[in-house]
């Protein structure tokens, strides 16, 4: 798993349900929305969003 990975999974099992107290539909919905970006940046890039940097 890269840092990015790593931060953002922390982000939603920690920080947004503990100290932001975000509901669930809102953690589904950043959730998603990060998905569909690195969806996008993968299509226009060309870069797998599994490569490890090295």
């Amino acid at each position: 798993m890269n840092a990015l990975a790593t931060s953002l999974q922390t982000y939603f099992t920690a920080f947004a349900r503990t100290q932001r107290d975000l509901s669930n539909n809102t953690i589904a919905s950043y959730r998603d929305t990060w998905r569909m970006l690195l969806k996008h940046l993968t299509a226009t890039l060309g870069v797998p969003t599994d490569r490890n940097e090295k």
